[in-house]
């Protein structure tokens, strides 16, 4: 007697659910790296912090989900062959999604780093300039003044 196989076990139901979960905290995340970008670009850096804070708690879940998808994807080949085609077509559009959502943030992100680094380094040559003129003035404050003693000489010294 044959043994049934493995992927005949697995139904289609859950992983829908759980691309159509991970679509939407994809979704999620984009949305919080459009208000990521624009805070940045505003310099509000403590609202920042909450929308970091808010990405990581999503990128936590999204590695949960991940690891509930693994099974899947680690039998995607077999899995595929063995669904109709609108269940193909409908588990594909959302990998689609995920994926194209994916790109989306990593362009943003990779869009706010350099804006990140500029603004570093903005900060770093004001700094620089700080710190000269800071020098320039203590070395003007240091410099040797002429006491009450004679203000002039004459031809002999």
């Amino acid at each position: 007697m044959t043994q049934p196989s493995p992927i005949a076990d697995m139904s289609i139901a859950p992983l829908v659910e759980k691309l159509t979960q991970q679509r939407d905290h994809y979704a999620q995340l984009k949305q919080l790296a459009d208000r990521q970008a624009a805070l940045i670009a505003e310099g509000e850096t403590e609202q920042l912090l909450g929308v970091l804070a808010q990405r990581q708690q999503l990128v936590d879940e999204l590695g949960r989900l991940s690891e509930e998808i693994a099974p899947y994807r680690e039998r995607w080949a077999q899995l595929s062959a063995s669904l109709g085609d609108g269940d193909r077509q409908r588990v594909n559009a959302l990998i689609e999604s995920v994926e194209g959502l994916i790109e989306q943030i990593i362009e943003q992100d990779d869009r706010d780093r350099q804006q990140l680094q500029t603004a570093r380094e903005q900060v770093g040559n004001q700094v620089k300039q700080v710190h000269h003129a800071g020098r320039a003035v203590n070395a003007y404050r240091a410099a040797p003044v002429a006491g009450p003693g004679a203000r002039f000489t004459d031809r002999r010294g």
